[in-house]
């Protein structure tokens, strides 16, 4: 049995670095999420599905906010940041009133 030369052990270093199965996993989750909370929004069955009935006081709009939040929370993930606009909300501080 013969030896392989080392430039044959070492990785090209004109091939990319594989990409690490966590990061993959991360994106798949997020964009995932980012689907879901968008056709619940979109609500393609007309409010045939509905987690908590919109005719609830106050808790019927509960899941569509969380849906937004989750959203706004992958979109924000992927780089696009719609909270920007929004002077007081990256400074922590509280809303004006």
């Amino acid at each position: 049995m013969g030896r392989l030369p080392v430039s044959e052990l070492t990785p090209d270093s004109t091939s990319p670095p594989p990409k690490p199965v966590k990061k993959t996993l991360k994106n798949v989750w997020f964009g995932g999420l980012g689907l879901l909370s968008l056709l619940y929004i979109l609500n393609p069955g007309a409010g045939i599905f509905e987690l908590i009935p919109d005719n609830l006081p106050l808790l019927g709009n509960l899941d569509e906010a969380t849906a937004v939040a989750l959203l706004l929370a992958s979109l924000r993930y992927y780089g696009v940041d719609l909270t920007g606009w929004v002077p007081w909300f990256k400074s922590g501080k509280t809303p004006p009133k």
